[in-house]
């Protein structure tokens, strides 16, 4: 028996479907060979990128973060429904079992012969028998795949679980990157908050000063109300900048699974790493989850055409049936009453009002729009990295003017009220020296944030995020 089962075996292995292979689909983007923005240094891949930011409590909250994000279950999700719809596609190329049973009791009158009863006695009518039959089966059915259609489909099912893989794994850097932002806005809006409180008291303490000098008759009740009128609208900024901190710190707590309180306390901005992350724009396709799980869409989409067009071919069925059939149920285990059949057939469509055709036409339609989608992709990918690079520039030159203006202004504050307190200047003089020297060390805190942001996106641009050891998860 052995030598006619391998057959049988072999068509089941040549059945098995498996994931269309990785091709970078061909566009007409031309790739450099270099980023035009920048240049980038090697990158260590010991780490996840938001480590290389060197800072242990946003090392710690992108951890919880990624642990109990609610959103990143759904991506989750997403996956076992991809892996289960491909189960399901793949099903077909496997024979059907099932088993059956059916029973019945019927009644046959037979007209027109003689009763055989005694006179009187009721049995005059036709003659009449009762039977009783009873059956199991096992059966069996099996589509050949010869020409490959069912695992198409089973191919093209697979890339959808690998392109979902991929979303998901998407999904998690682009939350790992929305912490760290989120990170840096609770720090700058702090620091904003505490650099409001501060002027507010320097404004209530030079207010204070103005009034002494004007109870004296040093200078005159204008001064008074000048100083007066900077004072309240410190305030009312350093009530908006409050606000804005509990806003940052329930965005960073929502981000985080944890109920928004705004009780989150974090102090430090990190310094952004001198090294650029790694990457050349021909490796993007492979390191941009977003690429991957476009390049998996377009696999999908050819494995669906394929399908589509080996619909036209013949179908081959084999059938089997094997199992007992009595009139009493007793007899359903013995062999003497077993029956069975085994049969083949072959279909061929010729007609079937246009359905194959414009089933082609639009797996045909479906690749094309894969194929554009995958060139949109990769085009807004190199945008982004481009800008990043670019912006890493422009913020870095930012940032360092920025400090020099915060040095250049606290010098003036001090000159102005020097002058001020020896007579030599007018209040005017004063207070736009604390407007300038407040407004500086704000907008550096400010690019301080930006640039960091801006590292994350370049980051996230390049197609950094985990370790294999971090990302490795099993969909079943």
């Amino acid at each position: 028996m052995t030598h006619r089962i391998w057959p049988f075996l072999l068509l089941i292995a040549a059945s098995c479907a498996s994931p269309p292979p990785v091709r970078p689909p061909a566009t007409r983007v031309e790739i450099p060979g270099e980023w035009r923005a920048g240049s980038t240094a090697a990158e260590d891949e010991s780490v996840s990128w938001w480590n290389l930011l060197g800072s242990a409590a946003l090392d710690s909250l992108v951890a919880e973060g990624l642990e109990r994000n609610p959103s990143l279950d759904g991506a989750a999700a997403r996956i076992d429904a991809a892996v289960a719809r491909a189960k399901i596609a793949g099903a077909g190329s496997w024979p059907q079992l099932g088993v059956g049973g059916s029973g019945s009791r019927s009644k046959r009158s037979f007209v027109g012969f003689p009763s055989f009863g005694p006179p009187g006695g009721g049995d005059e009518g036709p003659i009449s028998v009762e039977s009783s039959t009873f059956g199991v089966s096992l059966d069996l059915s099996w589509e050949v795949d010869l020409w490959g259609r069912i695992r198409s489909g089973q191919s093209a099912a697979f890339a959808d679980a690998q392109m979902a893989e991929a979303l998901w794994r998407g999904a998690r850097s682009s939350i790992a990157g929305q912490i760290c932002k989120a990170f840096f806005g609770v720090v700058e809006a702090d620091q904003q908050a505490e650099l409001a409180e501060a002027t507010s008291a320097n404004r209530a303490e030079m207010l204070e000063r103005i009034e002494a000098r004007y109870a004296r008759g040093l200078r005159s009740s204008l001064d008074v109300h000048r100083a007066r009128a900077e004072l309240e609208s410190s305030k009312a900024r350093t009530a908006l900048r409050c606000a804005q901190r509990d806003s940052a710190r329930r965005q960073l707590e929502i981000l985080l699974g944890r109920y928004p309180s705004a009780s989150i306390d974090v102090r430090l901005l990190p310094d952004p790493p001198e090294r650029l992350p790694a990457g050349l724009p021909a490796d993007l396709i492979d390191r941009r989850l977003d690429l991957v799980a476009a390049e998996r869409a377009v696999a999908a989409a050819d494995r669906r055409r394929a399908e589509a067009r080996r619909a036209l071919y013949p179908r081959v069925m084999l059938t089997g049936s094997s199992g007992t059939t009595s009139d009493e149920l007793g007899d359903l285990s013995d062999g003497d009453f077993a029956v069975w059949s085994i049969g083949a057939s072959i279909s061929q469509p010729l007609f079937q009002g246009g359905r194959i055709v414009a089933g082609i036409d639009a797996a045909d339609a479906g690749l094309r729009e894969a194929l554009a989608n995958f060139a949109t992709t990769a085009l807004q990918a190199y945008a982004e990295v481009e800008s990043a690079l670019d912006a890493e520039t422009r913020l870095g030159e930012q940032v360092r003017a920025l400090a020099n203006a915060v040095e250049a202004s606290s010098l003036a504050l001090r000159l102005a009220e020097t002058r001020y307190s020896g007579g030599l200047a007018d209040v005017l003089v004063l207070l736009d020296a604390q407007r300038s020297d407040h407004d500086a060390r704000s907008r550096l805190i400010e690019a301080t944030r930006q640039r960091l942001d801006n590292r994350v996106n370049l980051h996230l641009s390049l197609g950094g995020g985990f370790r294999r050891d971090d990302e490795s998860r099993n969909p079943s």
